[in-house]
């Protein structure tokens, strides 16, 4: 049987064992692999398991790992899902994936035979723009709030839903140091450079259709704005995408007036505990029941046009992630119907 896993620090609670066996109902074998060090949960993939989905504060350890990169994990520097095949083989989902040219930290081992490939994917940024498109709402002007792993592909996933981006956190030298690097990243899968080298970034000659997403990437990220979190009471954003943790404040002055919020956190999100009535509404009268409304003031002046919640997120990057692991179309709504 194959077995896959997620692997993290700390991963305890996560629904993504329970998402996966509603996916193929039981079929595979999907564990939870929490190490503090991310070289032990590295090794107990390469020694244990088909695939991996990475969180928390392991993507960008991930990223600098695998053999190959995925588009989105290119343009993200970022990795939620590493997949092993065979050198001879094709990555399976119909995605294709970009030969590093420098060796990786983290080898494949398979004794004598040909090493196994790891291809890296970041289907977080799926995740992001398949709720905000299943919402039903368009938007033009996104607020990204946080700098870590989930706001690098939330920078990429409203680039994609063609947004203007701010980039917001509790550091405003990370956030600059964010939009910094992604603009470096995606011009190094264009252009390798110096700088590029130096900063681990490498890649080989990719498709045109790549290499246009990623000069466009790179010039979108030179163009996206960066504030103080104390300044975005005066911002006026249509889309929120708030990756901070759950156990983190909520920055005052939160812009949420008439925007769609998407919190990334799902297992203690910030927001619901700011403003219940955010999370979880006595009545869906969005668009689309994924979206729930708030009528709480708590957080701005005036109610969000709709909220939706990280469990959306955590879905729509699971179907993408599963189908790639398998090369089955998992049952969405079975998993829906999980969480």
């Amino acid at each position: 049987m194959k077995r896959f896993a997620l692997i993290g620090h700390p991963v305890a609670g996560s629904l993504s064992p329970r998402l996966f066996s509603a996916a193929y109902d039981g079929r595979f074998a999907y564990d939870l692999v929490d190490r503090e060090l991310f070289a032990d949960a590295w090794q107990v993939f390469l020694d244990s398991y088909e695939g991996i989905n990475v969180t928390a504060p392991y993507k960008m350890d991930a990223f600098s790992s695998v053999d190959e990169l995925s588009e989105s994990a290119l343009e993200t520097g970022a990795v939620n899902l590493v997949v092993r095949r065979k050198a001879d083989s094709r990555p399976g989902g119909g995605a294709q994936a970009v030969p590093r040219k420098s060796e990786t930290p983290f080898a494949a081992s398979s004794g004598g035979c040909a090493p196994d490939i790891l291809v890296g994917y970041n289907t977080d940024v799926d995740g992001v723009v398949e709720s905000v498109k299943e919402c039903g709402i368009p938007v033009s002007d996104a607020l990204v709030v946080g700098t870590g792993g989930a706001a690098r592909a939330a920078v990429v996933a409203a680039r994609r839903l063609g947004c203007r981006v701010t980039v917001s956190g509790r550091s405003l030298e990370k956030a600059a140091a964010l939009v910094r690097s992604l603009a470096l990243t995606a011009s190094a899968a264009v252009s390798p450079s110096p700088a590029a080298s130096a900063a681990g970034i490498h890649s080989s000659p990719v498709s045109d259709r790549s290499l246009a997403s990623a000069a466009a990437l790179a010039a979108g990220a030179a163009a996206v704005n960066v504030v103080p979190l104390d300044q975005i009471a005066a911002l006026s954003p249509d889309l929120i995408i708030y990756t901070l943790p759950g156990s983190a404040p909520v920055p005052p002055g939160l812009p949420t007036a008439g925007a769609v919020v998407l919190e990334a956190e799902y297992k203690a999100p910030a927001l619901a505990l700011v403003s219940p009535t955010l999370a979880s509404p006595p009545a869906l009268v969005s668009p689309n029941p994924a979206c729930q409304v708030s009528n709480d003031p708590a957080l701005s002046s005036a109610r969000c046009k709709a909220y939706i919640s990280g469990r959306r997120w955590l879905l729509h990057q699971a179907v993408a992630g599963y189908r790639l692991f398998t090369g089955l179309e998992p049952s969405i709504d079975a998993m829906s119907a999980a969480l």
